[in-house]
């Protein structure tokens, strides 16, 4: 299964990925992410509109 983002933000050095929890096993979503993603530098939970995301920076180099 592909992981994809629900949404995503561009910041000055990276781009953040969200992708929803809804539904999800939040640790199998992140092994899941994080073997699609390899080259992130931050994860983490947040929530944004009420609803409970995992957000990925990726580092613009």
């Amino acid at each position: 299964m592909i992981v994809i983002p629900e949404f995503s933000e561009n910041k000055d050095n990276a781009v953040v990925l969200y992708f929803s929890t809804e539904g999800a096993d939040e640790a199998v979503l992140r092994q899941k992410i994080e073997a699609a993603y390899v080259c992130f530098s931050k994860m983490g939970s947040v929530v944004k509109n009420g609803k409970r995301y995992i957000a990925v920076e990726i580092e613009d180099q």
